[in-house]
């Protein structure tokens, strides 16, 4: 398995429930309201949130990360998570590349950098600093930095041409669309299909919006059913909150 396969359960400080699972190239937006544990559940799957009642598995691409039954327990720095912030959280006195860069591994250097910036339509941008850059090009900055921690190395940004390759990591894109106004949240919609037509890896998006899950979400199953595949119809995949007292993101990611 290429993907990300998620099965967590935790009672305090923030109840959460959860099980689904996400491919290579696929995204699966988590909706819901605000304290259904979203966020958590991201920061959970980077390592950067563990409850001592935690209990459950991470696995991506066959790794896993966590599994409390076995007493696996990754650290943040042994997951290739690259996680996009809400509001890209850059380095304001860091150009472009010095923010990417600094994320990057040993295997990367400047060129490699400017190679992946060059693919997101950045290389002309490199020397700004965040606030020389609009609020899309700041994100197609952060998205460039999560993308060198999951990357293991810059080989797999070099190609442009080249079908993608699935990648030993996963995209955690927490809201990334929340402070953008209307035209440009438009525009980075546009540039995160592109995305996802260049790397192959798991996107998990965090959104308030249904119809912006809907819109982004990948054909990740068949709707109908029948012998025939010609008479299904793909559809989007998300996984909703259910809607339960103190909030918990529970049940399956499944085909609307």
């Amino acid at each position: 398995m290429t993907g990300l396969q998620v099965q967590l359960r935790s009672a305090s400080p923030i109840r959460l429930e959860a099980e689904f699972d996400c491919g290579a190239g696929e995204l699966v937006a988590l909706v819901g309201p605000s304290g259904s544990g979203k966020t958590s559940m991201l920061r959970a799957i980077a390592g950067l949130w563990t409850p001592t009642d935690i209990q459950g598995q991470i696995r991506v691409a066959g790794q896993a990360w966590l599994d409390t039954a076995a007493g696996v327990k990754l650290s943040p720095q042994q997951r290739r998570a690259g996680l996009v912030f809400q509001q890209y959280a850059l380095f304001p006195h860091m150009t472009a590349q010095a923010n990417v860069a600094l994320a990057a591994g040993p295997g990367w250097s400047g060129s490699d950098v400017q190679t992946l910036l060059g693919r997101l339509g950045l290389a002309e941008l490199s020397e700004r600093r965040p606030s020389q850059l609009s609020g899309g090009q700041q994100q197609r900055v952060a998205l460039a930095r999560a993308l060198v921690r999951v990357m293991p190395t810059p080989a797999l940004a070099s190609s442009p041409d080249k079908p993608p390759e699935a990648l030993p990591g996963v995209l955690l894109l927490d809201e990334p669309f929340s402070a953008v106004d209307a035209p440009t949240r438009q525009t980075l919609y546009r540039e995160l299909a592109a995305l996802r037509q260049k790397v192959s890896v798991p996107m998990l998006l965090v959104t308030h919006d249904l119809a912006e899950a809907r819109r982004l979400g990948r054909p990740g199953g068949d709707c109908g059913r029948g012998p025939d595949p010609a008479n299904r119809r793909a559809c989007p995949r998300f996984c909703q909150p259910a809607q339960r007292p103190g909030g918990r993101v529970g049940g399956h990611s499944k085909p609307l």
